[in-house]
Formats: C-alpha cells, structure tokens, sequence
C-alpha cells in the first residue's frame, strides 16, 4: 500500500496556497504492474492540479463600476453585490492630498459605470477587505494608465508582478514629462504620501 502526495502552489503578491492531494494505490494488480499502477495515479494527480492553477493565479470577472472612492480604489459589482477593489501595484495621492482629486477624477473617467474587468492577483484580501487587482477597461488597464497620465506612483514595495518593471519605466517617463503629479508649481508632488495605509498588493 503506497501513499503519494503533490503540493500545488500558486496565487499572487507573496501568498501560497498549497494543495496536498494523496493517491492511495489499491490496485490488485501483480508486482510488474506497480509501476505503471504509479504513473497512472500520479498523471491523475498532475491533471487534477492544473484544474486549481487557474483558480488561484487570476480570480477574473467582469461588472459594472458603481463608486470610487479614490484614484486607486473602486467599487465593482459581483454577484448583486458592490465589491471594493484596490488597484494592485499602484499608489494614487489620498483624498485631500495633492492631486488626490485628480487621480479620483481620471480614475472615474475610466470607470464610474462602465463595465469593467477585474483580474483578482492575490487569494487574501488586504487588512480593509479590499480585494487586490488588475483592473482593464475595453483592453486598457487603469493601473498602467494612472501611472502613464501620472496619477500614480508605482508601489515598489508591493508591485512584483512582471509588469512591474515596465510601471518603473513609463513612470520615469511621465516624471521626465511633468505630466501629473509630476508637474511643476507650488502643488508639485514628488514622493508617495507617508503615512498612507493602503498597501497595495500585500497579503
């Protein structure tokens, strides 16, 4: 009698989810048919995996924007209810920040009762109970577009995700091009808020 166990891991912004799944050989077949008894349970165990991955890699699903509360966090609705999303990797200025105003109002530009697409990139919510995504409208994705108009700040804390070295780049961009929170004045921004508490993309 012969145990084995597969460990699935998968999920985004530093979670794990491991899945153990145990295949109990109980085939009454002749010692020369053990080996192959093995590769058949375990070919099933790598199967039944690849049913999570997906699962647990992109919690995906599309509804209307009915709030924003600020440049980086949105309302969405799922299942007859409003889901509150933080934009995973990005960081807008707060309300009553500079620019804070700025940012809500680009944000609710691109999303205030649109349809939308949310691309979940971690399994836990953040300590508010926010979930954190990726969010696309009509193939655009708000968090790359905030910090291309320079609305945002890339979260180099959080954001880990292979894009992120891009977000690096195009932010360089729109700071060289003084678009944004990275414009001249009295007003100009220059760093994220530090004493905010939104952290995007933790666990």
């Amino acid at each position: 009698m012969n145990h084995f166990t597969l460990t699935v891991h998968g999920g985004g912004g530093g979670n794990r989810l491991t899945a153990r799944l145990q295949c109990l050989l109980q085939y009454p077949y002749i010692y020369s048919h053990r080996h192959y008894s093995r590769l058949h349970c375990i070919s099933r165990l790598l199967f039944i995996s690849m049913l999570f991955l997906p699962k647990v890699i992109a919690d995906q699903w599309e509804g209307q924007c009915v709030a924003v509360t600020d440049g980086d966090t949105i309302s969405v609705m799922r299942d007859g209810e409003a889901e509150k999303i933080r934009l995973y990797g990005v960081d807008c200025p707060e309300m009553g920040q500079n620019f804070g105003n700025e940012a809500k109002e680009f944000t609710s530009a691109m999303t205030l009762g649109k349809k939308i697409k949310v691309i979940g990139v971690q399994k836990n919510k953040d300590k508010y109970g926010r979930t954190v995504a990726d969010v696309e409208i009509d193939g655009e994705k708000l968090n790359r577009e905030l910090i291309v108009n320079g609305w945002a700040w890339v979260d180099a804390r959080y954001c880990q995700a292979r894009e992120c070295a891009e977000w690096q780049r195009l932010q360089k961009q729109a700071q060289e091009n003084g678009v944004g929170i990275w414009g001249g004045g009295k007003d100009k921004t220059d760093s994220p808020p530090v004493s905010q508490e939104n952290n995007a993309g933790t666990p």
